[in-house]
């Protein structure tokens, strides 16, 4: 029996980050690099849960589903090497690249990350 990341990579990468389905192709900027990838960003998630931090109750913007292999990429260009860039939360990222984003949480569920962003303020 195929395990759970066997089951779910191919139905993300070919239903949930799929633009004509529930994704859509971004472009992001992270530690300096621009790059474009096809994710899936969830608004409506974000208005049904919350995280629970230290602190107390945070609520976040957005919800974005991406495949950590966007981040190996940024690591470098030796195609042998492809380090990867971790993201953490209280990192900013750019979608588009004007527009920074806080990372309130982040989860690494097999080859996808799930972010908690929360947009910055102009």
């Amino acid at each position: 029996m195929p395990g759970l990341v066997e089951e779910f990579l191919p139905d993300f990468d070919e239903t949930f980050k799929n633009p004509e389905e529930f994704g859509e192709t971004r472009e992001f900027m992270f530690v300096n690099k621009i790059f474009t990838a096809d994710v899936v960003w969830d608004k409506l998630d974000a208005k049904q849960r919350f995280i629970v931090q230290q602190n107390g109750l945070f609520i976040y913007d957005v919800l974005l589903f991406i495949p950590v292999w966007y981040f190996k990429q940024l690591g470098g260009d030796d195609p042998d090497v492809h380090l990867l860039v971790e993201p953490k939360p209280e990192e900013i990222i750019y979608s588009p690249k004007e527009i920074g984003w806080i990372i309130s949480d982040i989860v690494e569920a097999g080859q996808i990350y799930e972010m908690a962003l929360t947009r910055l303020m102009a």
